[in-house]
């Protein structure tokens, strides 16, 4: 028997392997075959339209979001044409923004075309690039695709609340509250409008719906290849911004489930798809430098990725230990409470009723192997790539919703048990 099962997982591990890379190859040449005209014509009906700015970071705003400068990363990328499709596709090549901003160099670049250089960024995909050009080729506006990204996080995250109430009313319980902090307190205000980091948060809302709605009626197997594609899917479109959220939430979504569920292997089930995730990023990292070196030469493909990788984790660039590192996280907390400072002190008390009362009426939850691998894996992140945490601690803060909601969404799911027990018992005869 177990040949027949072992050749069964033959084609979904050739699928991983080699047909996901060549997907999302495919994906990206198609988007570069927008003409270029059409790109330069939205970001110049952006700026007209204040869409965009010449300002790189224009902090607290709601309408632009907190980075304009990575977004005119994203659409310098997305003007620029290399000598063939699959160059550009796979590449990606910045404005040198020379004295001024990356925003004001693009604004100059498509008022007076030529007259920006543009060099060399790193050698790997970037599916958000690839994802706005396919819709600004469909004739959508920056300012309509702004709007697209902001409400579409939104309903992403009331489609995983939907997918938990469909699941089981046990799973909603957790997951609202999960859903709900959220919503309210994961810096959406100021990210849901981002071009580059709108996307990948958005999608890993949705593939966890996707995975809370059908994950008790896979198989290991078809768990594990569900988050490994959600994980490799992930990485193409957001690298770095969104990884450390797209390995936890399948483990968070799948755990707090199977928890509430009172279902068993609650740490095996959600340990494999938080494991698999992860390997489809490890994947996805890993396959996108390969096909970069074929196609621009080993040691640029490499020499790029390995100081990127390097400065993220520390090893390059001014050294910061963890202490300073997460203290700057802190420092930004305050986005968490709708970027107001004041607000902060009141998110960090209610959290901290809920661990309360999840300590009295869930302690065996609380303290479950459930808890410490979600928390203790965020702080890993964190650890791990400590100089990318204190260089973009605005992007990384808005994970800690999770450990703000833990506490009250173990409490919700205890209460909801014990009520349900009382009406049991209610009607019995």
């Amino acid at each position: 028997m177990a040949a027949p099962a072992h050749r069964a997982l033959l084609p979904l591990a050739a699928f991983a392997l080699a047909g996901l890379p060549l997907l999302a190859t495919l994906f990206s040449t198609l988007a570069v075959l927008v003409p270029p005209e059409r790109v330069r014509a939205a970001i110049v009906e952006g700026f007209a339209s204040r869409t965009l700015t010449e300002k790189d970071y224009p902090w607290f705003s709601v309408a632009l979001g907190m980075d304009q400068f990575t977004d005119c990363l994203v659409l310098e990328s997305a003007l620029y044409r290399g000598p063939d499709p699959l160059r550009s596709a796979l590449g990606a090549h910045i404005l040198d923004p020379g004295a001024g901003g990356h925003c004001q160099a693009l604004h100059l670049e498509v008022s007076q075309p030529g007259s920006g250089r543009f060099v060399p960024y790193y050698r790997y995909w970037h599916g958000n690039k690839s994802l706005e050009l396919i819709l600004i080729g469909l004739g959508l506006p920056l300012r309509g695709l702004r709007w697209l990204l902001h409400a579409g996080t939104y309903v992403a995250i009331v489609l995983f609340a939907a997918a938990a109430f469909r699941r089981s009313h046990a799973a909603a319980v957790p997951l609202g509250v999960v859903a709900l902090f959220g919503a309210c307190f994961s810096v959406i205000p100021f990210m849901g409008s981002l071009l580059s980091h709108a996307p990948g948060y958005l999608f890993v809302w949705l593939a966890a719906a996707w995975l809370v709605l059908r994950e008790a009626r896979w198989s290991d197997r078809q768990l594990g290849f569900f988050s490994f594609a959600a994980g490799f899917t992930g990485t193409v479109i957001d690298m770095l911004a969104s990884m450390p959220f797209l390995a936890l939430m399948p483990l968070v979504a799948v755990g707090m489930a199977r928890q509430a569920e009172a279902t068993p292997r609650v740490l095996a089930r959600a340990l494999l798809a938080g494991v698999a995730s992860g390997l489809g990023i490890v994947w996805s990292t890993l396959s996108k430098q390969l096909l970069a070196a074929a196609v621009f030469g080993w040691d640029e493909a490499l020499g790029a990725f390995s100081s990127q990788l390097a400065l993220r984790l520390g090893a390059a660039g001014a050294h910061v230990d963890f202490g300073a590192s997460f203290g700057s996280l802190l420092h930004e907390a305050y986005y968490l409470s709708f970027g107001s400072a004041a607000a902060l002190p009141a998110l960090v008390v209610f959290s901290l009723i809920g661990l309360l009362l999840a300590a009295w009426l869930a302690r065996g939850q609380l303290l479950s192997p459930l808890t410490l691998a979600a928390n203790a894996g965020l702080l890993a992140w964190y650890f791990v790539f400590k100089n990318h945490t204190a260089n973009h601690p605005q992007f990384m803060v808005r994970f800690l919703f999770l450990p703000c909601a833990w506490g009250w969404a173990l409490t919700a799911s205890t209460a909801y048990a014990h009520w349900r027990r009382s009406r049991a018992v209610l009607a019995a005869p």
